[in-house]
């Protein structure tokens, strides 16, 4: 009998996370989110704690807190006789986390009309340009969110950023997507700029319609996409 191959890719992963977090659990998390991500875990798999240990040469418990961690964003499942499996691409979790962005994101735009200086407009401006150039996936998520936050005036320290960037993340599986498969990115920035615009003039009726045509527009596109996408299959 064969022995089975290690995960590269989830080692490699993992040792990127490493880099940047302090304990396991919160490196396997970053590891494990990034590859169902980027389908290095595809959609049904059965994550085996003891397979994903002996990769990573780790514990099973620091495996099994990142599991319950990404429970939370909906990229595992839990299912009978099977455990713990990459989640599926749901139309339905696409609308619901749409419908939660759009709330949150349009309180924080509220909000940062209700003083001056509480956005970063040229900031803001400054990341769009960074967004035209970036050429990976990746850099246009990073720069997607820091282009919001600006827009915004909130930071990491606030409430509203965390459940906002927590939303992100679990959008971002999507927006693999979205960038793959449907022509978005010139349209996506078109927006942004029409947002940005509207927010710099203090237009909130504008700014907020833009950023429901932006938000919005992506989610049904996205859902359209993975319907057609069912019936073929």
């Amino acid at each position: 009998m064969s022995r089975r191959s290690p995960n590269t890719a989830l080692v490699s992963l993992l040792e990127t996370a490493k880099q940047h977090h302090r304990t396991a659990a919160s490196a396997v998390t970053e590891a494990l989110r990034m590859a169902i991500i980027n389908g290095v875990l595809p959609a049904g798999l059965p994550l085996r704690q003891d397979l994903m240990a002996a990769d990573l040469g780790l514990s099973r418990m620091p495996i099994r807190e990142s599991i319950r961690r990404l429970e939370t964003e909906g990229l595992v499942d839990f299912t009978p006789h099977c455990g713990a499996v990459v989640a599926t691409l749901r139309p339905d979790d696409i609308r619901e986390i749409a419908q939660m962005r759009l709330s949150l994101e349009c309180l924080a735009l509220e909000r940062s009309f209700a003083g001056p200086g509480h956005a970063r407009f040229d900031e803001a401006d400054a990341l769009l340009v960074e967004l035209d150039a970036a050429d990976s996936l990746m850099a246009r998520n990073a720069l997607n969110r820091r282009f919001h936050g600006a827009l915004y005036g909130i930071n990491p320290n606030m409430r509203i950023y965390r459940h906002i960037d927590m939303l992100y993340d679990a959008y971002e599986r999507f927006l693999v997507v979205e960038h793959s498969q449907l022509d978005r990115r010139t349209r996506s920035q078109q927006e942004h700029r029409s947002i940005l615009q509207a927010a710099r003039a203090r237009d909130l009726a504008t700014a907020r319609a833009a950023l429901t045509v932006h938000i919005e527009g992506a989610a049904n596109e996205l859902v359209d996409y993975l319907n057609e996408r069912s019936k073929i299959a």
